[in-house]
C-alpha cells in the first residue's frame, strides 16, 4: 500500500519494490472514465471531469479499514445531461462519484507509483522479485523454516544457515541431474477444462 511505501522510506529508508493495487473500478477496467482522468484540485477541494464540469461535493471520510479519503461528487443535473454519461455513471442517481485516496501527498504518490508499474524497468525489477519470492516459499514450505526447533537465537540462527545449506545443495544436485524447473501448477479446476 501507499502507506507502507512511504512508512518504508521515512523509518527505514529503503524502497519498496512491489505492485500497488490497481484502479478496480469497473470504468477502469472497462475503458470507461476512471479517476486517472479527472482533474483534482487540492486547494480549492475540487474536481473537474473530462467534460469540463465540477465538482458540487467534496467531504472527507474513511475506508473500512480506517484509512483516509475523500468523497467528491458531482451534480445530478450536469451529469445527466452529459454526453458521457455511460462511460462515467451506472449508479441510481446517475452522477459521478470518486472516491480519492488522502491526503494529497499519498493521493500524489499513489498516481507515480501506478505509473511506474506499467514501466519495462519496474517489469524486469519484478522478475528477480519472483525469483527470491520462490525461494522464500520454498524454504517456508520444502524445509519447514518457519517454525524453528530450537529455543535461542544462536540455535535458531544456525537452523537458517543449515537450510540455507540444504537449499542450495538441492539447487546443485537438480543441476548436476538436469531436471527441469518446475511449471507454475494448473489448478484443480483448470485441469477439468477439455484439452484442445
Amino acid at each position: 500500500s501507499v502507506t507502507q511505501v512511504i512508512d518504508a522510506q521515512h523509518l527505514y529508508g529503503i524502497q519498496l519494490m512491489g505492485p500497488v493495487p490497481e484502479d478496480t473500478s469497473w470504468q477502469a477496467l472497462e475503458g470507461g472514465y476512471d479517476s486517472t482522468q479527472f482533474s483534482v484540485d487540492w486547494e480549492t477541494q475540487q474536481v473537474t471531469c473530462p467534460h469540463g464540469k465540477l465538482s458540487s461535493s467534496w467531504s472527507d471520510d474513511h475506508t473500512r479499514a480506517h484509512r483516509p479519503v475523500v468523497k467528491v461528487i458531482f451534480r445530478r443535473t450536469d451529469c445527466q445531461t452529459c454526453d458521457g454519461l455511460s462511460q462515467c455513471a451506472r449508479n441510481r442517481e446517475k452522477r459521478r462519484t470518486l472516491t480519492l485516496l488522502a491526503p494529497q501527498s499519498h493521493y500524489q504518490l499513489q498516481q507515480q507509483l501506478r505509473q511506474r508499474q506499467k514501466s519495462a524497468p519496474f517489469k524486469e525489477a519484478c522478475k528477480a522479485r519472483a525469483g527470491v519470492e520462490g525461494k522464500i516459499s520454498q524454504a517456508a514450505i520444502a524445509f519447514n523454516s518457519r517454525r524453528s526447533r530450537y529455543r535461542s537465537t544462536t540455535k535458531t540462527h544456525l537452523q537458517h544457515l543449515a537450510t540455507a545449506a540444504a537449499m542450495n545443495l538441492h539447487r546443485a544436485l537438480d543441476w548436476l541431474y538436469k531436471l527441469p524447473r518446475s511449471a507454475t501448477p494448473t489448478s484443480h479446476f483448470a485441469r477439468l477444462a477439455p484439452a484442445l
